[in-house]
């Protein structure tokens, strides 16, 4: 299996939404030193869309192996990258988080009758470090720190699983 995504998404019209910046500092701009306080746009047509990347894409493939006497054993593999994308809506804020891939893999045993699996699994199998999150508050337009929301590392596990 597999799927494609393609986006050309962009704006096609902005309003005069800013943001402040504060080259000599917050507190020069309050005490209102000229050129202390500087209103940049915080949207531009260039701007990119938040969590839009241009390109995704994922591959997959899933075997089943007939046991006889009515099991099953069942593989299954699976890749997906996507490409890099902003985080956020605005300029002021957004962290670009790259792009990244992801591969994943699954053993599952049909016990006769169909009632019955059991299953080992691994997810991000390679340890893929990648960013599904993110905001940028210490580019200096605002006081605050890089906040990123980093995804869940190499996981493996086991499932016990009864149809009913």
């Amino acid at each position: 299996n597999g799927s494609l995504s393609l986006l050309d998404g962009h704006y096609t019209r902005v309003s005069g939404l800013t943001y402040t910046t504060y080259p000599f500092g917050f507190f020069a701009c309050a005490g209102g030193v000229p050129g202390a306080c500087v209103d940049l746009p915080n949207i531009t047509r260039d701007t990119p869309l938040q969590r839009a990347p241009k390109a995704k894409f994922n591959l997959g493939a899933q075997y089943t192996y007939p046991l006889g006497t009515d099991s099953d054993l069942v593989a299954s593999l699976n890749y997906s990258w996507t490409d890099k994308q902003s985080s956020a809506v605005t300029i002021a804020d957004a962290v670009e988080m790259p792009a990244y891939g992801v591969l994943n893999a699954r053993l599952q045993y049909d016990l006769p009758g169909g009632q019955w699996s059991v299953a080992v699994f691994g997810t991000n199998l390679t340890n893929e470090y990648y960013l599904v999150g993110g905001v940028d508050f210490a580019k200096g337009y605002t006081v605050g720190t890089t906040e990123l929301d980093i995804a869940r590392p190499r996981e493996l596990g086991a499932e016990l699983r009864y149809r009913f």
